[in-house]
């Protein structure tokens, strides 16, 4: 029985305190300029720190205020949804091609 147990702690509870305390690493971390993305997949850059919440520039003049709980880690290089359409290349509609 207590085998099953220690089993089941490893498998469960010791990655759970892992990510628990990597979360909050990086929480405690946090520095005006990085760049984030938060749980609801919203990606932006930090402006302001206050002890529970930040400020987020979501786009040029966009300021949106979070939790810090909001955040879920760093965007992973190439991940960021602008660097899909690089702005020197203009996104072209194909679908509206050949409709004529």
């Amino acid at each position: 029985m207590l085998g099953i147990f220690a089993v089941l702690w490893l498998l469960l509870v010791l990655p759970a305190r892992r990510r628990q305390r990597a979360m909050a690493e990086l929480q405690a971390g946090i520095a005006v300029g990085d760049t984030l993305v938060t749980s609801g997949g919203i990606y932006g850059t930090v402006t302001r720190l206050d002890d529970d919440r930040i400020g987020l520039e979501i786009a040029p003049g966009v300021i949106v205020e979070l939790a810090r709980g909001a955040i879920v880690g760093a965007p992973q290089p190439g991940a960021h949804p602008a660097s899909a359409h690089p702005a020197d290349q203009p996104v072209v509609d194909k679908s509206a091609e050949g409709d004529n």
